[in-house]
């Protein structure tokens, strides 16, 4: 791979990733830096290109893999509540930018990665949250549209996330 976007890449591991990757390839984040600094990434890496946007914001994403000529999109974006107080969206809302980038996916040949955190929230004692469900349907999602339209997709559950958030 040559050049990875990174959704919602200015989070605790999407800025760990963005380092590393850069070290092997041109890596673009998108994030729409509510709680964080975007000048962070300017001192890190020639290899990073950072964008100040929405993932909703469907036709810039579309525009940056276009210019960038992405071969991999980095999902690690949290569209539903999860003890937060920025805006988000209702859980279907959600799955229907999902599946828009599973089209750009096709459309543009470009691998789809999934980053879930399903595993580090959830507990069989508690009613699952709309955080917890829009994970879990998600991942469903993901897998059902990869089988059915042969999307190069991959979903990638994480067990456990250590660290503090970097800004």
């Amino acid at each position: 791979y040559k050049s990875v976007l990174l959704l919602g890449g200015a989070g605790f591991i999407g800025s760990h990733l963005a380092i590393e990757l850069s070290k092997k390839m041109q890596v673009v984040v998108a994030d729409h830096f509510t709680n964080k600094e975007r000048e962070w990434f300017d001192c890190q890496s020639d290899n990073i290109t950072v964008y100040n946007t929405s993932i909703t914001e469907l036709n810039t994403i579309e525009a940056i893999i276009i210019k960038h000529e992405i071969d991999v999109m980095i999902d690690l974006v949290s569209l539903v509540k999860y003890n937060t107080n920025v805006e988000f969206w209702t859980i279907m809302e959600s799955q229907k930018i999902r599946q828009h980038f599973t089209c750009l996916s096709k459309e543009y040949n470009v691998h789809y990665i999934y980053i879930s955190s399903l595993d580090t929230v959830t507990s069989s004692n508690l009613r699952p949250s709309d955080y917890v469900t829009d994970k879990k349907n998600t991942e469903n999602l993901l897998i059902d549209l990869s089988n059915r339209r042969y999307i190069d997709t991959t979903v990638i559950r994480l067990g456990s996330v250590y660290g503090y958030p970097m800004f």
